[in-house]
């Protein structure tokens, strides 16, 4: 039932544009930097989650602007 619901996800991915991409990545950025390298199970669960999300941005933003230009 994950993998149905995280392709689902991918597939159905949500239109941000460049200013709204780097917020949230500056955003997670600052998350992670708050949390560290995580004391529990729970903060080195939720950083490996906000490194994929700030890695996803990062990739849809170098998409958008090779679009753009």
């Amino acid at each position: 039932m994950f993998d149905k619901h995280q392709n689902m996800q991918q597939n159905c991915a949500r239109t941000l544009s460049e200013g709204q991409l780097l917020d949230e990545i500056t955003w997670f950025e600052g998350r992670l930097h708050e949390i560290g390298g995580g004391d529990c199970a729970y903060e080195k669960a939720l950083a490996r989650s906000y490194e994929q999300a700030v890695s996803s941005h990062r990739e849809r933003l170098a998409s958008l602007r090779c679009v753009n230009n």
